[in-house]
């Protein structure tokens, strides 16, 4: 009734009542049946049928203006109390007051008119959606990035098991602990006790007291004293053979084995101490053989290492230097590929692995069934060794235990031809890989995953150099591939030197044509190599006893080096840039000749020349390379002995070439300087690089 309108509240009504034992005093003022409140009523058909049979057919609205139409009592104290009671909360229905009347067709045309509220809303369960507009622009960028995080996250432990390890985790709630539960911290104590080999081989044996072989010890020394003084034997034979036996137990140790590493490494640190000082210093000034103070870059020889304290270890090997490779993470540790370059040899191959620590021994050898003709250490994995033999098999080696991780010596598809050249393949974007050349093709071996991909196939083609030269007939379609070098900071570009002369840019990422070709030797290419420090060089060396300097934005050279240490010309094996010292190179000939090249410098002749003190009986280098981080170039000949030079002159520098600012400088020094070279004959520029 709150809800109703003044208007709208029906009036009482009242009824003339003729019965003859009523007065009719007592009709005036009197109620109909009450009526029952309209809120509670919804059903409108039922409402006209109830009103009609509480009112009877004394109810009726007006359809002009819609409003009950009652006659009110004539005052409020014509009102009863609970008449008064019953109008302030709402009509009241009594049993006895209601008259049953019949429907007639005149009430059903009677219209009833009802006024519904709404109560207030009321939540009871309230369950927030996952799901959010994306015209939420900050929401959306906040949920985003949380499940880009989520994702990335479950992926770096999805790919590295072993950041993750099984374990079960406690989530109930410790109890909470009162004043009664208290206790003093428990006290812990630690033990131990020395022991010696002896007290571990009683302890394997058993049987033995300690007391039983602290006797024999003393027993043991004291004969050996005698058999020392009287120059005899004093020992039972029964206890020679205990002797004996303890000896073979304590020799098959794997720790007595490490410990006498260890102690041989502190004994050769302390004996060539002043040595591995000499080899990491930097002399950028020195006293040349006239006397002089200069700042020309030179070498002087430090030591050698002889294949012969080895020589025995190295069965059916004809011990011939092939391949050198420092480690990129210990510049202390190099390895030394040993085999022959023949390719119809079937002789035995060996990869020996030095340390400048300790030049009294090799830190390990390694046996192959074939010559070794190319080596490479991983830059992101420096205990992996990728080895590359003369019958097409690619071998990965963990240096540390000396295991075979991976090859390809089981794969039904594996390369037939030589590997001339290995490479490893930066991993942090992709599955790591190897990089091989064999049989005229460039490979890619994925060694995780066991797979060897085709990458590219090189044809012969003509070359323009050699047109004034009648070119043979071809016997097969594919080139070989002598050497590859891959681009250090783009893992997907490498160039590669054919047996034709032609020099070609290639990418993994595209096996139908090669990026740019570049045309200058005439002769086989031996060796191609980028410079670490000016990576828009590279340097090539051939048969045609030529050094030739390139662009790679250029397909013409811009520089060619001769040697003129002999009248008759050599071909030339091999060539290194300085990784600490841009526009230095190193190169090798076949007569024996190592030389000593500075690009600041004329070009004319080599700032260093040595020829190998063997090249009378035929020995000459094969192989050189330079430290990453001390100043010193390793050289090995055709008899497997490794040479050390000194580098005098020479500065790092490495930290001013990481600014792209000084290497453009750099970069423009050279430039101009080999152009000089190249119309001269000499360089106008001496300025250092």
């Amino acid at each position: 009734m709150d809800n109703l309108t003044e208007e709208q509240v029906p009036t009482p009504l009242v009824e003339e009542v003729e019965d003859e034992n009523v007065a009719p005093a007592q009709t005036q003022g009197q109620y109909a049946p009450s009526f029952v409140s309209y809120s509670a009523m919804s059903d409108s058909s039922f409402a006209m049928s109830f009103t009609s049979e509480l009112f009877g057919s004394e109810w009726s609205l007006d359809a002009k203006s819609e409003r009950h139409d009652r006659t009110a009592p004539a005052s409020e104290s014509d009102l009863t109390e609970d008449e008064r009671e019953g109008s302030e909360v709402g009509f009241t229905v009594e049993a006895a007051a209601i008259e049953h009347h019949e429907i007639t067709e005149e009430d059903l045309e009677k219209v009833v008119q009802l006024t519904l509220s709404e109560s207030d809303i009321q939540t009871i369960l309230h369950i927030p959606m996952n799901l959010y507009s994306t015209e939420d622009k900050e929401r959306l960028v906040r949920i985003t990035d949380n499940n880009e995080r989520y994702e990335k996250k479950r992926e770096e432990y999805s790919n590295a098991p072993d950041l993750l390890e099984e374990g079960c985790v406690q989530t109930m709630t410790n109890p909470l602990i009162d004043e009664g539960n208290q206790t003093a911290a428990v006290k812990t104590v630690e033990r131990g006790k020395q022991v010696n080999e002896y007290d571990l081989y009683v302890s394997e044996i058993g049987g033995v007291s300690r007391e039983e072989v602290a006797a024999r010890i003393v027993k043991e020394r004291t004969k050996r004293r005698r058999a020392a003084l009287s120059g005899g034997n004093t020992l039972d034979e029964d206890e020679e053979v205990v002797m004996d036996a303890e000896w073979e137990y304590i020799k098959g140790l794997e720790s007595f084995k490490d410990n006498l590493n260890i102690f041989e490494n502190i004994i050769s640190s302390n004996y060539y101490r002043r040595l591995a000082t000499n080899m990491q210093s930097f002399n950028p000034e020195y006293i040349n053989e006239h006397g002089e103070v200069t700042t020309v870059p030179s070498c002087e020889p430090l030591f050698t290492l002889k294949v012969d304290t080895i020589k025995e270890k190295l069965e059916g090997c004809h011990c011939e230097t092939t391949a050198i490779m420092f480690n990129p993470a210990n510049p202390n540790l190099f390895a030394q590929a040993l085999g022959t370059e023949a390719v119809t040899d079937d002789s035995t191959g060996y990869v020996v692995l030095w340390n400048l620590r300790n030049l009294l021994y090799p830190e390990r050898i390694f046996r192959f069934p074939s010559s070794v003709f190319s080596i490479d250490f991983s830059k992101d994995r420096p205990y992996l060794l990728c080895v590359g033999l003369s019958n097409g098999t690619v071998t990965v080696i963990d240096i540390r235990t000396g295991v075979e991780a991976f090859t390809t010596a089981n794969d039904a598809d594996r390369c037939t031809w030589p590997v001339w050249s290995v490479h490893f393949l930066n991993a942090k974007d992709k599955d790591p890989c190897i990089l091989f050349s064999s049989g005229g093709k460039s490979y890619l071996y994925y060694y995780l995953k066991a797979r060897v991909l085709e990458n590219m196939t090189f044809k012969i083609t003509f070359n323009p150099k050699r047109a004034e030269k009648k070119q043979d007939g071809f016997i097969s379609r594919l080139v070989d591939i002598f050497t590859i070098d891959v681009l250090e900071n783009d893992n997907t570009t490498y160039i590669a030197g054919t047996s034709g002369g032609i020099i070609h840019e290639c990418s993994i990422n595209y096996n139908e044509q090669f990026l740019s070709s570049f045309y200058g030797h005439t002769e086989p290419v031996y060796k191609v190599k980028y410079s670490s420090l000016t990576p828009n060089y590279f340097v090539s060396c051939a048969e045609d006893w030529s050094i030739r300097v390139w662009n790679s934005g250029n397909s013409e050279n811009m520089a060619v080096l001769n040697s003129i240490n002999t009248q008759a010309k050599s071909a030339v094996l091999d060539v290194e840039w300085c990784p600490i010292y841009a526009g230095l190179l190193a190169s090798c000939t076949a007569n024996g000749f190592l030389e000593f090249w500075d690009l600041s410098q004329p070009i004319s002749v080599p700032v260093f020349s040595d020829r190998h003190p063997q090249s009378m009986s035929k020995v000459r280098f094969t192989r050189v390379v330079f430290n990453g981080s001390y100043p010193i170039l390793m050289a090995g000949d055709s008899v497997g002995n490794l040479h050390c030079y000194k580098l005098k002159g020479v500065e790092d520098r490495r930290e001013y070439y990481k600014t792209p600012e000084n290497l453009d400088i750099v970069e423009e020094k050279m430039a101009t300087a080999l152009k000089n070279a190249m119309q001269s004959g000499i360089n106008a520029s001496t300025t250092s690089f």
